[in-house]
């Protein structure tokens, strides 16, 4: 765990479920282009939809999901600021191999493909850009992996909400305990872990019966009460 002054110790998480590329540089490839603002809950892209375009995010916050015929939902990645996506079609020639959906308002460039080629021909250095981003997104799905096959329903929602805690929330109650400032219904982290959203319900609910976190009921945000406790169930697997 890492402490900061006055602040209570965090677990740190090895591979953040959020894909957040913000020192990468993609000038090159995005000057000349106006990024597209996309409203929440408006999708990109489709699953085996064929391939247009090479997608880079400004700003926001595009989750990457795969469906299932039974219309079940697992993310695969969430990306932020400067995370690419779409990009193995470009490469492969296949259809889009997931839905790109924006959860928050957010403004993306669409690059198309002839034009991304371009610009990595004339500027080769941005393959290790490219390199960079596909070796995070290996070990998020890694993690993703090893999560189903080897960790319990409790340690994953344990794992989201530790992940919540160290990229978005603030503290409060004099830091000993941490808000989230990202809203997540029980139907999301459903779609995060694997897990059933009655699984979740209930997980969350026995964590609010300890006194692990509880839910505002005015502005719907969770607030980690003892992080701690949320810790013990992860610590078993470091």
């Amino acid at each position: 765990m890492k402490t900061a002054e006055n602040a209570m110790p965090i677990f740190e998480i090895d591979d953040s479920l959020w894909l957040n590329m913000e020192e990468l540089d993609w000038s090159c490839i995005t000057d000349g282009l106006t990024p597209k603002h996309y409203r929440l809950r408006e999708e990109l892209f489709h699953q085996v939809e064929n391939f247009q375009y090479v997608y880079i995010c400004r700003s926001g916050r595009i989750q990457l999901d795969i469906l299932g015929s039974n219309g079940n939902r697992r993310v695969l990645f969430i990306c932020s600021k400067n995370s690419i996506f779409g990009e193995l079609s470009l490469f492969d020639k296949l259809p889009y191999n997931c839905t790109a959906t924006a959860v928050t308002d957010s403004y993306v460039y669409a690059v198309p493909a002839g034009h991304f080629l371009k610009q990595l021909d004339l500027h080769p250095e941005l393959a290790l850009n490219i390199l960079k981003v596909q070796s995070t997104k290996i070990r998020l799905l890694t993690t993703v992996i090893k999560q189903m096959s080897f960790n319990d329903a409790t340690y994953r929602v344990a794992y989201v909400l530790a992940n919540l805690i160290q990229d978005y929330s603030r503290q409060v109650n004099n830091n000993t305990a941490y808000k989230l400032t990202l809203k997540y219904t029980h139907q999301d982290v459903a779609d995060l872990t694997g897990l059933s959203r009655v699984s979740v319900s209930n997980i969350i609910s026995r964590f609010q019966n300890m006194g692990i976190l509880k839910k505002d009921p005015v502005d719907g945000y969770i607030t980690i009460r003892d992080p701690r406790k949320l810790y013990e169930f992860l610590d078993d697997f470091r």
